[in-house]
Order: C-alpha cells, then sequence, then structure tokens
C-alpha cells in the first residue's frame, strides 16, 4: 500500500504525505499461536546471525552480560517483524458484512460449551501437531477472539448455563481467553441482552453474586406510547395480512382491533397512582391517552408529567412502569393464538372482540407465562379494553348515520385552526378561497357548548390545553387528529348529525326487523359506510349487532 501511494502524483507544489509512517502500539500479549511463530522466526534468524559472524553460542551465553548476545536477538526479532509480520487495519460496520463484533447466541443449554467463545482444537491438526503446539488452536472459531478489540455481543444472555458467568468474569476483569496451550488477551466491550424475568431469576442465585455485581444493567423499558406499540402491533399482524391460500386473499383486520391490543399492552405497563386509586383499572386507559399525547378530560399535562415521573423512578425496578407487563413476547403469542383460532382462519378476518375474547380464553387456560398477580391484572384490563372498543364502535355507527365524513373533517380542522389563531393572535386562512379571515367565535362556541364548556372559564382552559397539546405534538413531528379527543369528536358529530342532509335515523339501526324498502336501503347504506371505514360485511354486521345490544341497554347512546 505504501509503494502504491508513493506513485500517486500529488499537486504542484505540495508536499508527499509520509503514509503509514507513524509506531503502532500494542497492548496486552499476543494469541499464544502467534507468539510460537514468533519465538520460532526468532531462532531461525538468531542462528543465521551467529553462523554467518563465525560465532559459538555457548561463547555469547558465557560472557559476561551477554551484551553481544542481546544485540544479536534484538536484531533478530526487528528481522522477524519486517519481513513476517503484517499489521492490517479494519474499520468494523455492523450494517455491512459481519467482522470485527462477536456474536454469540444462547442455544440449548445441553449442547452449550465454553470453546464457543474462546475457541476451540483443530481436529484436523492433531495429526501432525503435538499437543503443546499452540497451532493446533483455532481461536478464531471463538465469538471473543472475533470480537477482539471490538464488541462481544451476548444475546438472551441469562439463558447460558452457569458454567459461562465465570468466563465472563475473566474476560471482563483479566481480559484473558484461557486456553490448553497457554492464554490470550482480549480487549472487548461486552454487551448483552436478556429479558427481565430471567435476570431476576440469575439475580437470586449466590453463586452468581460476583458476576451479578460486574454488569452495568441498562434497564429499557417497553413502549409507553400508544402510537409506538401501534407500530409493534403493526408487525405481529403482518403475516396475517399477506396474500395467502390459492385465491391469495389477505387477512382481514379490523379497524380498532390493533388499536385495543396496544392499548391492552400500553394498560399492563402501568400503574394507577395513589391520588386515582379509587378509579381502579379504568384510569388506566385514561393514562394511557394522555402519555401519548391525547386530551384527556380531568387530566392536566402537569399531572401527566408528575405521574410519568414517578413511575420511572420507582426504586423497586420490578415496579418500574414499563418493566412487569404483557411484554412483546406475551403479545406474540396471544396474536399467533388469535390469529391461529379456527374461526378467524375460517372468516379470515379478526375484530377487536375476536381478539379480546381469545385473549381471555388464553389468560384463564395459563397458556402464558404470568404471575397471578399480572393475570388478575390483565383479566380486569381486558374489561377496560372492551368498553373502550365498544365506545370506538358505537363512535363508527354514529359517524355512518351522521353522514358525509367529510364535513367532520372539515369541521375539526376549522375548529382547531381557530383555537391556535386565537391562541396566537392571529387571523385564519379560508380553505376555500386562502384569504385570512377573522376568528369564527360561532362555531367555536358551538362546539364547546356540545362539550358541556358554558363557562368562559372553561372554554379558555379547554382551548389553552388544545393549543399546548398540538404544539407540542408538532414539535415531535405528529399532527393533532380527532381521535386523539374523544369528547371534541362526539362535539363535532353532534354538529355534523344536526346540520347534513344524508343522515339516517338511528331508529332503523335499532328496528328488529326493517318491513318497508326505504329503511332495508337505508340499513343497506349503514353497512356500506361501515364497509368504507375498514369493515368487511361480516365484521360490520357484527358491530351493528353489538350497538344494538348495547342501545337496548342505554337508548341514549346514539342520541
Amino acid at each position: 500500500m505504501k509503494e502504491e501511494a508513493d506513485k500517486t502524483d500529488v499537486p504542484h507544489g505540495a508536499l508527499r504525505p509520509n503514509l503509514y509512517d507513524y509506531d503502532l502500539g500494542i497492548e496486552g500479549e499476543l494469541t499464544p499461536k502467534t507468539q510460537y511463530i514468533m519465538k520460532h522466526l526468532q531462532t531461525i534468524y538468531l542462528d543465521q546471525a551467529i553462523k554467518k559472524q563465525g560465532l559459538d553460542r555457548e561463547t555469547l551465553e558465557a560472557e559476561p552480560g551477554q551484551k553481544q548476545l542481546v544485540e544479536l536477538k534484538r536484531q533478530a526479532y526487528h528481522k522477524a517483524l519486517k519481513n513476517h509480520l503484517q499489521v492490517y487495519r479494519f474499520e468494523y460496520n455492523p450494517n455491512a458484512v459481519p467482522g470485527g463484533i462477536g456474536v454469540f447466541f444462547a442455544t440449548d443449554s445441553k449442547t452449550l460449551n465454553t470453546s464457543k467463545i474462546n475457541g476451540q482444537v483443530n481436529m484436523v491438526r492433531l495429526m501432525d501437531l503435538p499437543e503443546s503446539d499452540p497451532r493446533r488452536y483455532d481461536y478464531v472459531d471463538g465469538a471473543a477472539f472475533r470480537g477482539n478489540r471490538s464488541v462481544l455481543r451476548f444475546k438472551e444472555m441469562h439463558k447460558n448455563p452457569e458454567a459461562f458467568y465465570p468466563l465472563l468474569l475473566d474476560l471482563a476483569q483479566s481480559q484473558l481467553i484461557e486456553v490448553d496451550s497457554g492464554n490470550a488477551t482480549v480487549h472487548t466491550l461486552i454487551v448483552a441482552d436478556s429479558n427481565f424475568p430471567e435476570l431476576i431469576e440469575k439475580k437470586g442465585k449466590d453463586v452468581l453474586t460476583a458476576a451479578m455485581k460486574r454488569l452495568v444493567h441498562v434497564f429499557v423499558t417497553h413502549p409507553l406510547e400508544l402510537t409506538a406499540e401501534k407500530e409493534i402491533q403493526d408487525g405481529l399482524f403482518r403475516d396475517f395480512e399477506k396474500p395467502k391460500g390459492p385465491n391469495g386473499q389477505n387477512g382481514h383486520v379490523v379497524p380498532h382491533t390493533k388499536d385495543i391490543a396496544a392499548l391492552l399492552a400500553v394498560m399492563s405497563l402501568l400503574t394507577v397512582p395513589e391520588d386515582k386509586i379509587t378509579e381502579g383499572p379504568a384510569f388506566l386507559a385514561k393514562n394511557a391517552k394522555a402519555y401519548d399525547g391525547q386530551m384527556v378530560e380531568g387530566i392536566e399535562e402537569q399531572e401527566v408529567n408528575e405521574w410519568y415521573e414517578k413511575g420511572q423512578k420507582a426504586e423497586d425496578i420490578e415496579h418500574k412502569e414499563g418493566m412487569d407487563d404483557l411484554s412483546v413476547r406475551e403479545m406474540q403469542t396471544i396474536s399467533n393464538l388469535v390469529t391461529g383460532d379456527l374461526n378467524v382462519r375460517a372468516l379470515n378476518a379478526i375484530d377487536g372482540y375476536g381478539y379480546l375474547r381469545i385473549t381471555r380464553d388464553v389468560l384463564e387456560k395459563n397458556r402464558l407465562t404470568l404471575s397471578d398477580e399480572m393475570k388478575e391484572k390483565a383479566l380486569n384490563l381486558l374489561r377496560v379494553a372492551e368498553q373502550e372498543l365498544d365506545e370506538r364502535v358505537k363512535g363508527d355507527v354514529t359517524e355512518v348515520l351522521a353522514g358525509d365524513p367529510a364535513y367532520m373533517n372539515t369541521v375539526f380542522d376549522s375548529y382547531l385552526s381557530n383555537v391556535v389563531a386565537e391562541k396566537l393572535g392571529k387571523w385564519v386562512k379560508d380553505p376555500l378561497t386562502n384569504e385570512m379571515v377573522p376568528m369564527d367565535k360561532e362555531l367555536m362556541e358551538d362546539i364547546e357548548k356540545r362539550m358541556g364548556l358554558t363557562s368562559y372559564n372553561d372554554r379558555k382552559q379547554y382551548r389553552d390545553n388544545l393549543a399546548a397539546v398540538a404544539g407540542a405534538l408538532k414539535k415531535e413531528g405528529r399532527q393533532y387528529q380527532l381521535e386523539n379527543d374523544p369528547k371534541l369528536k362526539k362535539a363535532i358529530l353532534d354538529r355534523a348529525y344536526a346540520r347534513t342532509v344524508d343522515r339516517i335515523d338511528s331508529k332503523v339501526l335499532l328496528a328488529s326487523h326493517n318491513t318497508n324498502q326505504r329503511d332495508a336501503e337505508q340499513l343497506n347504506t349503514i353497512l356500506n359506510r361501515l364497509m368504507a371505514k375498514g369493515y368487511n360485511e361480516i365484521t360490520a354486521k357484527n358491530a351493528l349487532a353489538r350497538v344494538r345490544m348495547l342501545a337496548k341497554r342505554d337508548p341514549k347512546i346514539l342520541n
């Protein structure tokens, strides 16, 4: 490489750089194999120098101080370095071809042995080399050698047998790999991952105390935002939604199913604050929405920040929010059982109610490795999730009864723009003419009246909170959605239902029999509108049947 660099032209007047002209310091010891080879080469060059100068080895060793022999050994050492030692510089890129990063996977503990970490004897070379020859040993087969002067990553560390921990302790403290023919120096950063229950199990064993005390634990909590958990659920259902079968039909996941699954997972991560203990598990649904930046009635942003900080500073790590929960593994098990259910496979579709029903069956039959306390909590949270799903389905049905969804979005955008403009003291851009016009106070007050905000102070406080939340989400690159505020959504629905011309009377939906043709056509319109929202024919009918049942309990739910 230096010769090639010397041939390279340099700009006129510029000095040629002294490429690769620097000293390289190496800490630690060479591997036993390299030490053996270097010693052999030095012996050869020393014997050649002694013979060339006509000297005698015994005479040189008998000289006081052995100055001439020491000088000849130094010359032999440098000659071996110059003629035989090559040093390569690597740039490690974990996203490219693996190199310089040792990775060790935990497998069956019955077949694991330390040779997977520190290398092993090459059986092919046993025929040609004596037992004491270090060249019979292959360090390259060991993860620690591959990660030397870089990173050694352990996956699922605490699945390994206890015999591995003393080895890791030596790597961390002595920086040595112990082998039959000597010790090899290793400088590596050991990074390991594990799941929380296995860590707790290992920490309880006295024989591992020394190793555990030298681990720097970084506790990574599961996502506490519904938005992030929804992305995880998208991945868990991805295979089900892929085309399959001779007809290549996609599995159909009904709207709100993933949201309810995400809500169930996040609620299991949270704890009820002491000042909300009387609300019980039902409060966790509100808390999950508040953590995700949604407007929740009766909850201020300052309270959310206080609850979050307290949940993250819990002295007992097991009770830290995000640790004791339905983990991704449990949620994956649930999704696999849900999508593999016979009824789901027959319909090639799954809705939120089916998801909750199967999940309850999974919990009651102890098909998850949960403690009794966590199981009881999860069963209670299923009831909360079902109530949330009912509200969402009722909202969908109310929307299709109200008519044009574009009208709702227009009203929402206009209301939000007016609120932000009032906060900033600016005018509003008319969506049709793009002209700046005064704020529409009639629109804001009408919607707020439908939300039950009658006094000036209540309206002002609500607008201030809404503007603050919308601004915070915008800084994160997110947009405030109508779904973020169920109370506002219901108010806009009321306005839409009162003003749109294509609305459908809820009596058509609630009637047990639709005898005339007009009612039958309107019922068909309701189904079509639900299908346009992401339902299929069967799940749309199931949603209407659920709303009918709820309306029998409370006839006012669709008013």
